[in-house]
């Protein structure tokens, strides 16, 4: 006898960091659900998911605010480099190879437990590629040595700073100029509250967050790790809340080579 149950419906349940996925692919479809944000993809990932989406409390608009700006950011360097390779590191369940256009390769970068997951929902197509491992391994290098943007999302808070440090000094090696690559972070307070798991809902804690910074120390990231041979920008980020209101700013950096 065959399976013939829906291929979400085999996959190991998501704990930890990798619940994240979840509860930013909750609040986005909320949001593209009210036409804040135009997601028609996250809204069908959140009708196929059904139960699994449960217990992930009330929708934060931060997330879809967040994935705008990252937006903006990609189709800015899309319209200037047609054709050109994006990177998604640490991607999760993140749509947004669905909301722009003028890619010529897509190539999303997790752990295994989240691959299998985008393996099944969002399964690649002839431009793009599921890389299962980590965004530390660099194995992913190789796609920057022509010009491409490297995304990411939600991810660097999770990181050891020398890990992340080791990362872009990577990137800023081996990246073609003009490259790009844009990553958000959360203030130090909030890297301290996040030791203390914070419940967000009844079901779901904050997972520890490591790395932490403020503007000026994002600059300074950004000169040491560009020296005086690129350019950066440093935009705001609305800040996710919970029970607690953690309502606030925290920032987003973009480099380019």
């Amino acid at each position: 006898m065959t399976d013939e149950r829906a291929p979400e419906a085999a996959l190991d349940p998501l704990a930890g960091v990798s619940r994240t996925a979840l509860w930013t692919l909750h609040c986005r479809a909320a949001f593209a659900g009210r036409g804040e944000i135009h997601d028609p993809m996250a809204l069908t990932l959140a009708a196929k998911l059904g139960p699994r989406m449960k217990g992930l409390g009330w929708p934060d608009p931060s997330f879809a605010r967040r994935a705008q700006l990252f937006d903006r950011w990609v189709r800015a360097f899309l319209e200037r480099h047609p054709g050109a390779s994006v990177v998604a590191l640490g991607e999760g369940l993140e749509t947004q190879r669905h909301r722009v256009q003028g890619y010529g390769r897509w190539v999303s970068v997790d752990l295994p437990e989240i691959m299998a997951w985008r393996d099944a929902l969002l399964p690649p197509g002839p431009n793009h590629e599921h890389r299962a491992e980590s965004a530390l391994d660099l194995a992913w290098l190789p796609h920057v040595e022509t010009p491409s943007f490297v995304v990411a999302q939600g991810l660097f808070m999770y990181l050891e700073p020398s890990d992340i440090r080791r990362l872009l000094k990577a990137w800023a090696a081996a990246a073609a100029p003009g490259s790009q690559l844009a990553f958000d972070v959360v203030p130090p307070w909030v890297t301290w509250i996040s030791r203390f798991r914070v419940p967000l809902t009844p079901s779901f804690r904050l997972p520890k967050m490591p790395f932490g910074a403020r503007r000026r120390e994002l600059e300074q990231w950004a000169k040491d790790i560009l020296g005086n041979e690129g350019r950066w920008e440093i935009a705001p980020c609305p800040l996710p809340s919970g029970p607690i209101a953690l309502r606030g700013l925290t920032s987003a950096l973009l480099l380019e080579r």
